[in-house]
Formats: structure tokens, C-alpha cells, sequence
């Protein structure tokens, strides 16, 4: 069975000279995807960056030794995937508009649409804050029409932050 591996120069991602030697340069660039044998166990290259450049290649696990033998200096490192990383969205800790001051608020009405062609957008979630740091806002989700309608307080003139998060499909 063969793993896919990352075939790198002694530094960088491309190997030029003084930084690499020749042997190197000879070695990363007489494999390409077209030339390599396609063998049980040799070393098959599936990919490349550039000529003297990363590889990626598959070869037994068993030959990684022999290889790291006969190229010393050259890099080979296991391909690796990571998650997506992902940042948690803000969220309204406190409403704008409270019970005491409801009498005092007034609906704000926002709609989203495409900058292109001025389409709205629905059921995109609105984040809208008057105080960011005390988590103070309002949040709704908009209508067909990409509509939504928030409680702010009458004092409000402008918002602090306002996040659009569109449906995720």
C-alpha cells in the first residue's frame, strides 16, 4: 500500500541555489507525474509546484528510509488534512431594548440584498449591536423580501457592529 507524502528541498518550498544542493536540485527535478513508473512500491509523483519545486508523491511506507538514505537533506513529510477552523459567531447577551425600556423603542427595519443586482437575500442572520462589549443588541432572521426587523432603543443612532451570517447549504 502506498501513503501520499510531501517531497520538500533542504529549505523553502523550491530548490535554488546556494540553499540546496545539487544533488538535490538533480533529484526534484527528474521526477514528474508523466515520467515516474507506476510499480508496486515505487515512488509515483502526483503532483509539483514547479520543476525544482514540492512534490507530492506516493510511495511504501517500507521505502522512506532507502529514500531519506540516498537524498539526505531532502524534506519528506506525511500529507496531513486539518478541519476548517471556525471562529463562534457573536451573540446578543443582553437585549437593546428591555422591559422597563420598551415604551421607548422603535422598530428598525434592515433589508440585505445582493451588491450586484440589488436581489434580496432571506433567511440571512442579522447580528446587530448598540453596545458591543456588553453584548447589547438585537438579532432576527430576514424574510423572503430579505427583511428583518429589530427592537432598538430611540437613542440609537448608529450601531457598534452589525454581522450578516447567510444560510449555510
Amino acid at each position: 500500500m502506498q501513503t501520499r507524502y510531501i517531497v520538500l528541498p533542504t529549505r523553502g518550498f523550491t530548490a535554488v541555489e546556494p540553499y540546496s544542493a545539487r544533488a538535490t536540485l538533480q533529484f526534484l527535478s527528474s521526477p514528474t507525474p508523466a515520467a515516474t513508473a507506476r510499480r508496486a512500491g515505487e515512488l509515483r509523483v502526483l503532483d509539483s509546484i514547479a520543476d525544482t519545486g514540492a512534490k507530492l508523491v506516493a510511495l511504501a511506507p517500507a521505502r522512506i528510509a532507502e529514500l531519506r538514505r540516498t537524498h539526505p537533506g531532502t524534506r519528506i513529510v506525511p500529507e496531513v488534512f486539518y478541519p476548517t477552523a471556525r471562529a463562534p459567531r457573536p451573540a446578543v447577551r443582553e437585549a437593546a431594548v428591555s422591559q422597563r425600556t420598551a415604551a421607548t423603542a422603535r422598530t428598525a427595519l434592515l433589508t440585505v440584498v445582493l451588491q450586484s443586482n440589488g436581489q434580496p437575500l432571506a433567511d440571512v442572520e442579522v447580528i446587530a449591536f448598540t453596545d458591543h462589549a456588553a453584548g447589547r443588541g438585537a438579532a432576527g432572521r430576514t424574510n423572503r423580501r430579505g427583511q428583518v426587523r429589530l427592537r432598538l432603543p430611540t437613542s440609537t443612532r448608529r450601531l457598534e457592529r452589525l454581522y450578516l451570517f447567510p444560510r449555510a447549504d
